[in-house]
C-alpha cells in the first residue's frame, strides 16, 4: 500500500509562501507574459497538450531542500471536475492539505493556462496561481506566479507518458522536487477542456465524505487512517489509495469522524485502520496490532452530493 501522509506542509507552505491567505486566490499582477514555445490550443491558448497527460493517478517522493526534509509519497489523482478544470487534493489531517488545478483562467485580460496550488497549511487556507510561459519539445511546461513572476514561484512539470516530475523553485531558491510515476489512469471528455472554458477563481465544488468510525475505547492516544482507493486493497493493502486522511483520537475515545472534502466522484473501496502505535506514517501500512474495519467497503460518491457512512473497526490485525 502507498499512504499519502507527507509532502503536503511543504508545498502548502512555501510554493503558496507569497500570496494571499486567502483560500480563494486573489491578485491579478502580470506575470512573465506567455513566453516563447507556447504552442497554439484551445482557441488560441497555448499548453493544453498537457491536459491528456496529466490525467491520472500519480505517485512517488517529495525531496526538499526545507527544514522539513524529504518524505517518500505525495500522491495526487488528477481527474476532471467540469469539463474543464484538472483537481486533486491530498490531505494530512484537519490542518493540513494540497490541492492543484489546472484550468484555463483570464491572466491580465488574456486566457491562459494557468496551475493552481492552495490548500491548508497549520489551519491557514492559502492559494496561488502560476501561468504557463513556455511549453518545450521535452515534455515540459514552466508556470510563474500570477503576480510576482518566476522570482517569486518558478514551477515546471515535465511529462514523459507514465513519469511526472515537478520542481518548484520558490524566491529564486531550489524548493521542491515530486517525481512521480502513474498508479491509475483516467478517462478525459472529448475535446478538452471545452473551448469556451475560462474558470473564476474558486474550485468546482465537489462532494464531502463524512466517514463515522466506531471502536473499542483506546487506551492511549491513537491515529485513525481512511483509505479511499479506486480498486480494492485486499488482504495484503495492496493498492495506491486515491485520497487518504489522518484522525487523531485521544486515550479513552471510542468514535470518530473522518471528514475528506473536495472528493471525486465514482465508486470507491474504503478502509480504515485503527494505528494504534502510531506508527504508520512512517511504516505507510498497517502492522500488528492495529485496528481495521471490514476491508473494501464499497463508497460511492455521486455527483457533487455528500455522503456519510459508518464503518466500525471490527478486527486486530495479527
Amino acid at each position: 500500500m502507498r499512504i499519502v501522509v507527507v509532502g503536503i506542509a511543504i508545498i502548502a507552505s512555501t510554493l503558496v509562501a507569497c500570496t494571499s491567505p486567502s483560500g480563494e486566490g486573489e491578485g491579478e499582477g502580470e506575470g512573465e507574459g506567455e513566453g516563447e514555445g507556447v504552442e497554439d490550443g484551445v482557441d488560441g491558448v497555448g499548453g493544453v497538450s498537457i491536459f491528456p497527460q496529466l490525467a491520472g493517478l500519480w505517485t512517488g517522493p517529495v525531496t526538499s531542500t526545507t527544514a522539513l526534509g524529504d518524505f517518500p509519497i505525495m500522491s495526487m489523482d488528477l481527474q476532471d471536475v467540469d469539463g474543464a478544470t484538472l483537481f486533486a487534493r491530498a490531505d494530512l489531517d484537519d490542518e493540513n492539505a494540497i490541492r492543484f488545478a489546472f484550468s484555463i483562467e483570464s491572466v491580465a485580460a488574456v486566457r491562459t493556462l494557468v496551475f493552481r496550488n492552495g490548500g491548508l497549511f497549520l489551519g491557514i487556507p492559502r492559494d496561488s496561481r502560476a501561468a504557463l510561459i513556455a511549453a518545450n519539445e521535452d515534455g515540459s511546461y514552466r508556470f510563474c506566479d500570477v503576480g510576482g513572476g518566476c522570482d517569486v514561484v518558478d514551477a515546471t512539470w515535465t511529462l514523459q507518458a507514465d513519469d511526472l516530475v515537478l520542481a518548484a523553485i520558490v524566491h529564486g531558491r531550489p524548493h521542491m522536487r515530486w517525481e512521480a510515476t502513474r498508479a491509475d489512469t483516467r478517462t478525459l471528455p472529448t475535446p478538452y477542456p471545452r473551448a469556451d472554458s475560462t474558470r473564476t477563481t474558486d474550485f468546482p465544488p465537489l462532494a464531502t465524505l463524512t466517514t463515522t468510525v466506531t471502536f473499542p475505547a483506546v487506551a492511549a492516544d491513537a491515529d485513525l487512517w481512511l483509505l479511499l482507493s479506486s480498486t480494492p486493497c485486499g488482504l495484503q493493502f495492496s493498492c495506491t489509495p486515491s485520497r487518504t486522511k489522518r484522525v487523531s483520537v485521544r486515550a479513552g475515545a471510542s468514535s470518530a469522524d473522518v471528514v475528506v472534502t473536495q472528493l471525486h466522484h465514482g465508486r470507491y473501496s474504503a478502509n480504515v485502520i485503527l494505528d494504534r502505535d502510531r506508527n504508520m506514517a512512517t511504516t505507510l501500512t498497517p502492522t500488528s496490532g492495529d485496528g481495521a474495519a471490514a476491508l473494501d467497503s464499497e463508497v460511492v460518491v455521486a455527483g457533487i452530493d455528500d455522503v456519510a457512512i459508518r464503518l466500525p473497526i471490527v478486527f486486530t490485525i495479527p
